[in-house]
């Protein structure tokens, strides 16, 4: 241990709080948060939510198809989960996505501070275009 690695291990962490409250990942993190909410969903792993909730927060920002294959190359390369499928979810289950979205656009989250204002339903559906989208990248 020495002094530097401490400072970069504080860097670290301050900055990935300030991440996940700013635009930068705000959806990823308010997904995750919902996603965590429910018991069904307490298997997965926050990093792994998160991933999956990047990819609906690429959708929602309309993010065009490179920067979508790059995320999702770096997911897969990390062996994180693509799909809901992944996750072990084979059964989507429109009331537990209801209330995954609900927690995540309720003003106590960061999906606020997207830098684009989205709606309930919007995220619903970027939720279920997310899935779609990567399921054309599974092995």
């Amino acid at each position: 241990m020495t002094p530097a690695l401490e400072e970069m291990v504080e860097a670290i962490v301050y900055l990935s709080g300030v991440a996940a409250e700013s635009g930068g990942i705000a959806c990823a993190h308010a997904i995750c948060n919902g996603m965590s909410s429910l018991e069904k969903f307490n298997h997965i792993q926050h990093g792994e939510k998160v991933a999956f909730g990047l990819l609906v927060q690429l959708v929602l920002e309309k993010a065009d198809i490179e920067e979508i294959e790059n995320v999702i190359y770096v997911i897969k390369t990390a062996g994180l989960p693509l799909t809901l499928a992944y996750f072990g979810i084979d059964e989507f289950v429109e009331s537990d996505w209801r209330e995954v979205v609900d927690i995540a656009c309720s003003p106590a989250n960061s999906m606020g501070n997207m830098p684009v204002k989205v709606s309930a339903n919007q995220v619903y559906q970027a939720i279920i275009e997310a899935n779609k989208l990567a399921q054309r990248y599974h092995d």
